[in-house]
């Protein structure tokens, strides 16, 4: 019996296996069987290693293939327990070789008719490190046999740790038997399922790829996939679809539906297709960015809303935006010409879009080839790769029908090439039951301005002029001491916040500014000297960047106040300042790989002359005109961009340039006084001028003989502007302001700015008289002037008689 027992532990074949039971049941020696069936448990374990770690809500696992597998349903009470399951998962150990009967889902198995669904919880999110995870036989999730689903009414999402290894792919639908069963060469226990409802983000471009890097393995014969699909329809129109990573159809009847119904919503990565039917509909933005090879798609349905030639997004890259289309062309621009052919048994829809791959060296081209008849209006945004065409017929086929097709019909797109567009012509022929449409190489396509581009160049390049203006327009703002004073030692601080734009551009900014002066007084004029530090931090939005500029800037200045009655003053500013600007940009659309000038110089010098001028006999109502003069110098910059189609530099160049500042304004207040304190309110006009916006711009071209320079125009605008003043004892004066401008080629939206000044330390009078304060100064200003009352003499004669005193001027 022992020797039967240890002949029987080391045979590995089931059908062996029973009979040697057969045999042992015949001997009636239960002890011995009973110990032989339970043996290979005791012998030859699986290796159990699972931790399981909570900390803040993020469920850390540790397990280790092929024992562990599965530990999303065998633990799922240490793992589901919160309303947004997140989980940190790393794996180790080995996949077990590819068999039919082997269940290969690491994370999570369904087979034998299981039909788990998650749901009841926010969402699932998986942070994944399999790197030290071994073999190829396994996957994340498996779906095995007889309609063995899985479903998620969750939101899920899917990272990797760059390496890791996922098997045949994240979601696994292959083939599963019992051990000792057989498949049903009908397929009909080949049906593993996924069904997607909700938001689905997965990215799997940093997988290892030794096993193809797929997301979706659709490997049995009757394997099904839906990612969004609802028999025909979308579950969501505003599902959020991102996928990063391959799939592969390789069953006779596999399916995979999958419905990108939105612009957040896209597929990257290839297809690895052997036979089944993949189903796609993008509409409404939703796109597929084919990173390499031939696709092969049963039914598409692609759409835009409207014409796509007038679609913001048509010249630009990414993931995001609102042009529904299948991208052939994006991912081959950096390296040698490959053909590729995408195959379409029915196409539909309306303005769907196809970007393509044109060889004019090599009189070939991607191709978008349907198999059956087809309608519709439908676009190829052609992107030719440019050399000298060989001799001889020039004709390149771009699309192709193979059967029908009278009522379908291919536009061409413009392509962006450098600073232009180029639109090819297509000529549609028939061929067999069908259509072909063809360009001729041998006509050069339709070469237009890209105004896109060329504006996005344009507005980045008014980004010096655009710190000009706040440097220039705050470097003349008046210092008003508001009442007369003798205090020789002045700190000042102002705030300002606003915002500026320019067409598409917005700049919002913040600046912050100090300084000291020293007093001086000579009879009726007042003099201050000072130095001055300053800040301006920009934010800068653009449908083609965003960035930020820090600037910093240092100054002096002196001003003269002269009173010249008690009903008018005189003043007199002069200034300068230099200014450095350190700029980080983000590219994008338009402008996506660009590369900016990193920093910008500014040095501004300029002088204002104004007035006070009281209106009535109580001093309180006042107008105060003013004008500004001044001239700015500024640094040149530049923008480089690497054109995706031939490599070559092109962008803009702006030259260092002068810049004329004048303004003139006019100011009507109201003041409020007493003998200790001071308030007035003023609203005004004016109206700026500048010579230039920034220095001339030049346009580079990829072919250098397209470039072209431009003079920046002229600036005039109109300014309406408020503010509100006070000085509190002579020692503490506030200031507030706003204002605003018009018609400007680059408006100030608005500008609010906060002041404040201490003033202290007076001036000991001269001749030892005793030092007047500020406070009886003030009261002097603003008291009403009265005539001087002067008696006149009394008259008398021999019979006068006493006349009456009068009081003349």
């Amino acid at each position: 019996m022992d020797r039967i027992l240890a002949k029987c532990t080391s045979l590995w074949r089931w059908k062996i296996l029973k009979k040697i039971c057969r045999s042992l049941f015949a001997q009636k020696n239960k002890f011995h069987l009973s110990f032989f069936l339970f043996t290979p448990l005791i012998f030859t374990p699986l290796a159990h290693s699972i931790t399981i770690t909570d900390a803040n809500q993020i469920i850390t696992v540790q397990a280790s293939a092929p024992g562990d597998n599965n530990f999303l349903q065998t633990h799922s009470n240490q793992i589901i327990i919160y309303p947004t399951v997140q989980v940190t998962v790393f794996g180790t150990g080995a996949f077990a070789p590819q068999s039919n009967y082997t269940q290969r889902g690491f994370i999570y198995d369904a087979i034998n008719q299981q039909n788990q669904i998650f749901s009841g919880k926010n969402a699932f999110s998986f942070a994944i490190n399999t790197t030290q995870l071994t073999g190829d036989g396994g996957s994340m999730f498996f779906a095995g046999n007889n309609n063995a689903t899985i479903t998620f009414n969750s939101n899920l999402t899917i990272n990797f740790t760059n390496g890791s290894n996922i098997g045949q792919g994240i979601f696994l639908s292959a083939p599963y038997v019992a051990p000792g069963g057989i498949l049903d060469p009908q397929g009909n226990d080949q049906t593993g399922k996924f069904i997607f409802n909700r938001n689905v983000m997965i990215n799997a471009s940093n997988v290892a790829q030794n096993s193809g890097g797929y997301i979706f393995n659709l490997s049995q014969k009757k394997a099904v996939i839906d990612v969004n699909y609802n028999g025909g329809n979308a579950v969501n129109p505003v599902n959020l679809i991102q996928l990063q990573g391959n799939i592969k159809l390789n069953g006779q009847d596999a399916v995979l539906n999958m419905y990108l119904n939105n612009p957040d919503s896209f597929l990257v990565g290839r297809e690895d297709y052997t036979s089944g039917q993949f189903n796609l509909s993008l509409n409404n933005g939703g796109k597929w960015i084919v990173t390499e090879g031939n696709p092969v798609i049963n039914n598409l349905f692609i759409s835009n809303q409207g014409d796509p030639n007038n679609n913001p997004f048509l010249q630009t890259q990414g993931f995001h935006n609102g042009l529904s289309m299948i991208d052939l062309a994006t991912p081959q621009f950096n390296k040698p010409f490959t053909m590729q052919t995408i195959t379409i048994n029915t196409l539909s829809g309306n303005n769907g879009v196809f970007r393509t791959m044109v060889d004019i060296p090599g009189l070939q081209a991607d191709l978008v080839k349907i198999n059956k008849n087809s309608s519709g209006t439908f676009y190829l945004q052609l992107f030719e790769k440019p050399g000298v065409k060989p001799p001889g017929n020039g004709e390149i086929k771009v699309a192709e029908i193979m059967d029908g097709g009278q009522n379908l019909t291919f536009n061409a797109l413009p392509a962006k090439i450098g600073l232009y567009d180029y639109t090819a012509k297509i000529i549609k022929k028939p061929q067999g039951n069908g259509f072909k449409w063809v360009i001729d190489a041998n006509v050069p396509p339709k070469m237009t301005p890209n105004n896109n581009v060329q504006n996005a160049i344009y507005r980045l390049m008014t980004l010096q002029y655009r710190i000009f203006r706040i440097q220039s327009e705050s470097i003349n703002h008046h210092i008003d001491e508001l009442v007369q004073t003798k205090a020789h030692h002045n700190f000042w601080a102002n705030y300002y916040i606003g915002k500026q734009s320019y067409k598409s551009s917005r700049d919002n900014f913040q600046a912050m500014q100090g300084g000291y002066d020293y007093g001086l007084n000579l009879g009726a004029l007042r003099q201050l000297v000072g130095v001055m530090v300053d800040y301006v931090g920009m934010k800068d939005r653009d449908t083609d960047f965003d960035g930020t500029v820090n600037n910093f800037g240092i100054g002096a200045y002196a001003q003269s106040d002269l009173t010249m009655s008690q009903k008018a003053s005189i003043n007199l500013d002069l200034k300068m300042k230099y200014n450095y600007s350190r700029n980080s940009f983000t590219p994008k659309n338009n402008l996506a790989g660009a590369n900016f000038v990193k920093s910008y110089h500014l040095f501004f010098m300029g002088a204002r002359l104004g007035s006070k001028i009281n209106l009535d006999r109580g001093n309180t109502w006042f107008l105060e005109p003013s004008g500004n003069a001044g001239i700015g110098f500024i640094s040149g910059g530049y923008i480089n961009i690497v054109d995706q189609i031939t490599q070559a530099n092109f962008g803009g160049k702006q030259a260092s340039a002068s810049i004329m500042a004048l303004d003139v304004n006019l100011a009507v207040g109201k003041r409020f006084f007493d003998a200790d304190n001071y308030v007035d309110l003023r609203a005004g006009i004016g109206y700026g001028y500048n010579n230039n916006t920034g220095g001339n711009i030049t346009f580079i071209d990829v072919n250098t003989q397209n470039n072209f320079t431009i003079a920046t125009p002229a600036d005039h605008r109109m300014k309406i502007f408020f503010s509100a003043n006070a000085s509190l004892n002579n020692f503490i004066k506030l200031y507030a302001n706003f204002y605003r401008t018009f018609f400007s080629h680059l408006n100030t939206d608005y500008v609010f700015s906060f002041g404040v000044r201490i003033s202290f330390g007076d001036f000991a009078s001269s001749r030892g008289s005793r030092k007047r304060s500020a406070r009886e100064d003030q009261s002097l200003e603003h008291q009403e002037i009265r005539p001087m009352k002067v008696p006149r003499k009394t008259l008398e004669g021999a019979n006068a008689r006493p006349l009456p005193r009068l009081y003349g001027n």
